[in-house]
């Protein structure tokens, strides 16, 4: 019958995993086994310069963490109004120098940054 089924269902996972009270009788293993299926996984091919950067100097596939804000739509004060802006850049100095110091805190971020402001259009 079904509910034998269930029954029967139920007694196996509370021997394999135990139940909200009692622990398993042996416990589950913790060593990893990868899963082959009987095929050998293909090779993983990375590429061979160590230190791809640009013409520049720059880190090609390094992004700072201080670039967390740009290409984000933010709500900034304007008056009594939120106005909704594009972060499209970190905002520099004269002599091309980051203004301002990051912290993981929005609220402890002195970080300058250039938005443009969002434009709504109304059907």
């Amino acid at each position: 019958s079904e509910k034998r089924k269930r029954h029967i269902y139920d007694e196996i996972i509370k021997k394999k995993l135990g139940d909200s009270i009692t622990l398993p009788e042996k416990p589950l293993s913790t060593e990893y086994i990868p899963y082959s299926g009987g095929v050998e996984p293909d090779l993983l091919h990375l590429p061979t310069d160590d230190d791809p950067v640009n013409t520049d100097g720059t880190s090609m596939f390094v992004k700072p963490i201080t670039d967390y804000w740009i290409h984000s739509e933010v709500s900034l004060p304007q008056g009594e109004e939120m106005k909704s802006v594009n972060v499209v850049g970190r905002s520099k100095d004269a002599d091309g120098s980051v203004i301002g110091t990051y912290d993981d805190d929005p609220h402890l971020n002195t970080m300058l940054y250039n938005a443009l402001q969002c434009f709504t259009m109304l059907y």
